[in-house]
């Protein structure tokens, strides 16, 4: 990309020396007469203005739009990548059902209920935003029909 900006840069400058060196060329064998007097710019403040803010405008549009297509591309992968790998991370973490027969340590039991607590008050923020805001939120791993159950 560096490279690619270097050398249009270098084509620019070759191509501004081109046209001065022709221009010059011109003057010095007499075929162009040299001109003091230069016509006014017919640009005001307010053209100027109106010129940059419109300008401006599309610079964020598009600085924003760049961000929010790369964010939910980002999204999309991160989803696509969950759901196809999901599976296998899931199996290496299953406990065996003998083991789910023996009693649970008190840890165990802690962390169970600490988790449930945790996704009942998630479903319950969630609820509160649908009803202040009024928009669907979308259902994310099944919290909507967790209750918190204490061993």
């Amino acid at each position: 990309m560096l490279i690619a900006t270097i050398i249009i840069l270098i084509f620019a400058l070759l191509g501004i020396y081109g046209m001065l060196s022709y221009s010059y060329g011109e003057l010095r064998a007499g075929s162009r007469e040299e001109t003091d007097s230069t016509p006014a710019p017919d640009a005001s403040f307010r053209k100027i203005e109106k010129y940059m803010l419109y300008s401006l405008k599309h610079i964020l549009q598009g600085v924003v739009l760049f961000s929010v297509k790369y964010w939910l591309i980002g999204v999309v992968r991160t989803k696509k990548f969950v759901l196809e790998k999901w599976p296998t991370i899931h199996e290496k973490f299953m406990v065996n059902k003998e083991i789910v027969d023996k009693p649970l340590s008190a840890t165990k039991v802690f962390f169970r209920r600490a988790v449930a607590e945790s996704k009942f008050k998630i479903k319950r923020i969630k609820d509160k935003v649908k009803a202040e805001h009024g928009g669907e939120v979308e259902e994310e791993s099944g919290l909507d029909s967790v209750s918190p159950k204490i061993d």
